[in-house]
């Protein structure tokens, strides 16, 4: 009998070659849906059958679903970059982006569920990316990135916290700045590479010959810095610390991370908004611990959600709408550039982090900063799913 000829596998279809194509683009249409759904849940005109009050769902939805999404796809994309392994493709990778979509559904109809059940569900999703992640790098002796692993299990944690907090107290006490946490730690982490070197890359592409400024004895003290200044912000939450010397820490993680960015020419680069937008989210990470540091010595002139939302709709909103375009046009072998629909999209988010800081700031404006802060925050993450979703769906051009 002649021999049957080995069979070769079915390439997975285009919108499962590379997990960036569906968590991005599911993660932005969920950024946009949450938030249009808040607003009336909040005001009572509707009434899902979930666990969580509206706020705590939106906090939870932004920090626990949106969040882990686009880190899912930056993950998926980067670890198979930095270990040579073969990607998560196809089957595999369409069951983790169920696992995701299937916490959002168990937040939603928690009271069917169960307050165990639904944790269960949520927080697997983080715990099996996690797993992913660090057999990957463990198996290509890529120990160097395994910190990122830890930074992943500690946002499993606190999302896990959440939810035990919610059934223990009915309401979170820990959980939310332990997330929030977690969430920047990763900003300056993987920030504190990408701008940098996508800074150098599109100057060295420009031929303009100049060099970036690196202290890699500053880049140490701020990352120690910034940790130290995180841990006792969280802690203060809960049990207030000594105003002043809070402050001061923060103030000095700021400043070494301000120094940092000053150091990578954002400057020359600020008519190029693809790699421009990537220096703003970096500036609004840094400011935060500026007004962190404000509001433990002087919280009648700068209350902590103004920090809080400057992390949130500056820092974690721009950067993340900064990765997903780029890694989006990259990955799909497009232009590095972004021409006028996409830079309407960065004037979005930047418009929906100053008002939404803006309304904390001056709680008399929240009757027209409000909606102007979620209508923009929904342009550009709709706006993101309506402009890239061809180039996600389809094979690389």
């Amino acid at each position: 009998m002649p021999a049957t000829p080995p069979t070769t596998p079915s390439p997975p279809i285009a919108f499962l070659s590379g997990g960036f194509r569906p968590f991005f683009l599911f993660g932005a249409i969920q950024a946009a849906v949450s938030l249009a759904l808040f607003v009336p849940w909040y005001l009572g005109f509707v009434a899902p059958p979930s666990l969580f009050p509206a706020p705590l769902w939106h906090a939870h939805e932004l920090l626990f679903g949106f969040v882990p999404a686009i880190l899912a796809g930056f993950l998926t994309t980067a670890v198979p970059n930095w270990t040579k392994r073969p990607p998560l493709v196809g089957s595999p990778l369409a069951g983790l982006v169920l696992l995701w979509l299937a916490g959002r559904i168990a937040l939603l109809v928690a009271t069917k569920l169960g307050w165990l059940t639904t944790a269960l569900v949520d927080v697997a999703f983080l715990v099996v990316l996690a797993a992913w992640a660090a057999r990957e790098i463990v198996a290509a002796g890529d120990r160097r990135n395994l910190k990122v692993v830890a930074w992943v299990i500690l946002l499993a944690l606190a999302n896990g916290l959440f939810h035990w907090e919610l059934e223990r107290w009915g309401r979170t006490i820990w959980a939310e700045r332990l997330g929030l946490a977690a969430v920047l730690a990763l900003i300056l982490v993987v920030g504190g590479r990408v701008v940098p070197q996508f800074t150098a890359n599109r100057l060295a592409a420009r031929g303009d010959g100049l060099d970036l400024r690196r202290n890699p004895q500053l880049d140490v003290f701020a990352a120690w810095a910034s940790g130290a200044a995180l841990l006792v912000w969280m802690v203060a939450g809960r049990w207030p610390v000594t105003g002043t010397p809070a402050a001061l820490l923060l103030a000095v993680a700021g400043l070494a991370n301000l120094l940092r960015l000053s150091g990578w020419r954002g400057l020359s680069v600020i008519g190029e908004p693809i790699v421009a937008v990537l220096h703003l989210g970096w500036l609004a990470t840094t400011i935060g611990f500026f007004f962190a540091a404000a509001a433990e010595v002087r919280p009648d002139l700068v209350p902590s959600a103004a920090a809080i939302h400057l992390w949130t709709t500056g820092a974690i909103g721009v950067f993340t709408l900064a990765i997903m375009t780029r890694a989006s046009r990259g990955h799909t072998g497009r232009p590095l550039v972004a021409g006028g629909p996409t830079t309407a999209l960065y004037t979005f988010i930047l418009v929906a982090a100053a008002a939404r800081v803006v309304v904390a700031l001056r709680p008399d404006w929240t009757l027209p900063g409000l909606p102007v802060a979620g209508l923009a925050w929904i342009a550009a993450y709709l706006g993101f799913a309506g402009l890239h979703a061809g180039m996600l769906l389809r094979t690389r051009c």
